[in-house]
């Protein structure tokens, strides 16, 4: 009884068995949606161990149903340190209202009956991590209305360089302003 996501609305990468998908920017595996499948987390206390690396952020991919969720997780680095984290997922058939992005957007949902309203959303939230830390696990709270679906690393990348012409000796390498832009040494004579 109750109700769920419709398997067919997922992104159709993911329909079938589930797998790796990218959104909102962001590369999650997503478990698979077969029936009697276990695809998601409801939020026990459960321990998760996050992939190995340095990252700026992590992106959670989870929902809420019966009401938000506005409780704090653990979060552990492997220099045993620990920081409160929180975790704020509005209710599934609720617009955002903590900053979460629609990661996807369905019209229905399912029941014993079938197809039913109101429309529904799974989301994604990005937790700030300490710069040059490595995480290690991250602690759920204990509310069974929090489903995550995955937890990943991402880590910001750099702006590409800019391409720039072969450079005259109009321009002074000791007056670089930044990776685009030189300041003119002499005034244009035109």
């Amino acid at each position: 009884g109750g109700w769920t996501f419709a398997a067919e609305l997922l992104p159709q990468a993911v329909q079938q068995n589930g797998g790796p998908i990218r959104i909102n920017d962001v590369d999650y595996d997503f478990g698979s949606p077969a029936d009697g499948r276990l695809n998601n987390v409801e939020s026990d206390g459960q321990v998760i161990e996050l992939p190995t690396g340095t990252y700026d952020e992590l992106s959670i991919l989870a929902t809420a149903h019966n009401g938000d969720v506005q409780k704090d997780a653990t979060l552990a680095y492997n220099d045993g340190t620990t920081v409160q984290v929180p975790l704020r997922f509005t209710d599934w058939a609720v617009s955002p209202k903590f900053g979460e992005e629609i990661a996807i957007d369905m019209p229905y949902r399912h029941n014993g009956g079938g197809d039913t309203s109101p429309r529904v959303m799974i989301f994604t939230q990005r937790i700030s991590l300490a710069a040059g830390k490595q995480p290690d696990t991250l602690t759920l709270p204990v509310d069974p209305k929090l489903h995550v679906f995955a937890v990943s690393g991402v880590r910001e990348e750099a702006a590409p360089p800019c391409e720039q012409p072969v450079r005259s000796d109009e321009f002074d390498d000791t007056e670089l302003l930044d990776n685009c832009h030189w300041t003119v040494r002499r005034p244009d004579e035109t």
